[in-house]
């Protein structure tokens, strides 16, 4: 069973990439990747139609320690390049895409009486302003309606242990001298 790594000097890189650059500087040809096989790699790159970090850090390997020819080089770097371009692009479109529904679906969401509450939690607020769970003015308006607690408050002193331990500890040492 092949494994799907391959580590170099303590790195891992996809085995699959390597093999196939391997196979194709193997043999009696001139040890130089060539167009056609660049093309093959290319197709290979893009077979799960993501670029990985171990993909990426794989295909800076292969540029680094394989020798192409001028064209394949041009050809793969350029074939690299605008892939991970369109990746880039659907993958922003797809997130934007995703927002919008978000967006759209939260636009005439009434909360429930009973939980409203939890949205006004200062800890989770702003997830649910950028939700669009809450605005910013229900949101002032909340803490507007708050209850001004203040005169519950009660001054307290508190003493921690560290600091009673150190000072009966330093007691004992003077009744000790005396």
């Amino acid at each position: 069973m092949s494994s799907f790594y391959k580590q170099i000097d303590g790195i891992e890189y996809s085995a699959k990439l390597l093999s196939a650059a391997d196979s194709m500087v193997a043999g009696v040809r001139d040890n130089v990747i060539s167009k056609s096989e660049a093309r093959n790699l290319v197709e290979l790159l893009k077979d799960d139609n993501r670029y990985s970090d171990l993909e990426q850090r794989t295909v800076a390997y292969i540029q680094d320690n394989y020798s192409f020819t001028d064209a394949a080089d041009q050809f793969f770097r350029q074939q690299i390049d605008s892939w991970v371009a369109t990746l880039s692009t659907s993958d922003e479109s797809e997130a934007e895409k995703i927002e919008k529904t978000i967006a759209e679906m939260a636009k005439g969401f009434v909360l429930p009486e009973v939980n409203r509450n939890k949205y006004f939690d200062t800890r989770v607020v702003k997830r649910y302003m950028n939700r669009s769970f809450i605005s910013q003015q229900e949101y002032d308006q909340h803490l507007d309606d708050l209850e001004d607690c203040s005169d519950f408050a009660v001054n307290m002193e508190t003493q921690f242990m560290h600091k009673v331990q150190s000072e009966k500890k330093q007691q004992n040492q003077e009744e000790k001298e005396q």
